[in-house]
């Protein structure tokens, strides 16, 4: 039935829980964090058996993967579409993205991704300074407007992944859709990309996790 889809999930809750707090994350977002052990054993079967056998060599993937439920018309953030790229947060650029949708993602309820050749092209413009591309993507309206022309929307059904650079810059958009979207973040590195670091790599949370096995990704390379 159409109120039991996905999609439809926005229906069954309310706006406390679809609401987005300081961290830019709903509460149920946040719960997926701790999450179950089936759940758990999926995640590393996915890994194991669908992204590993892509790469030439052993991985460590993210210990924890990002769950993300993009409610239609979410309260509590500026809406402005907020380019980054993942080596902004404190990621090494050595990582690749993997997005997994478990929904339909389409327009505005999907991401928003920039081409490679493009974003390193619009990172230079701003001389590699992220704090002043941050700031041209809150004030600098031709500047906006070139983000959104040389990017696009996603558009994937479930079953369908995309692995991307850490360094293509990315958005969230408002969802005015009147379908949820729900995916998985995920970040993996080979094994010879963790011995070639040649600095140290932490997250810009609270927690402060080194990118580094047994702490943000896997204790084993698979």
């Amino acid at each position: 039935k159409e109120n039991y889809k996905l999609e439809k999930l926005h229906l069954c809750l309310n706006s406390d829980n679809k609401s987005l707090g300081e961290s830019e994350q709903n509460k149920i977002s946040i719960s997926f964090y701790e999450t179950s052990k089936i759940l758990s054993n999926l995640y590393v079967e996915f890994i194991k058996n669908t992204i590993s056998p892509l790469f030439d060599e052993k991985i460590f993937y993210q210990k924890v993967p990002t769950f993300r439920f993009h409610f239609p018309n979410q309260e509590g953030y500026n809406w402005n579409d907020r380019y980054h790229t993942d080596t902004m947060l404190g990621h090494p650029p050595y990582e690749h993205n993997i997005w997994v949708p478990f929904t339909k993602t389409f327009g505005s309820n999907s991401m928003r991704i920039t081409p490679y050749d493009e974003s390193i092209g619009c990172i230079k413009s701003c001389y590699d300074d992220f704090e002043k591309f941050a700031e041209r993507t809150q004030y600098d309206k031709k500047f906006m407007e070139y983000l959104r022309k040389n990017s696009y929307s996603l558009e994937m059904s479930y079953g369908e992944y995309i692995i991307f650079d850490s360094r293509c810059l990315h958005c969230t958009q408002y969802n005015d859709t009147n379908e949820t979207r729900i995916s998985m973040d995920i970040r993996i590195i080979r094994e010879s990309e963790i011995e070639s670091y040649s600095r140290s790599y932490i997250t810009t949370g609270r927690k402060k996790m080194p990118f580094l096995p047994g702490h943000y990704f896997s204790n084993l390379a698979v």
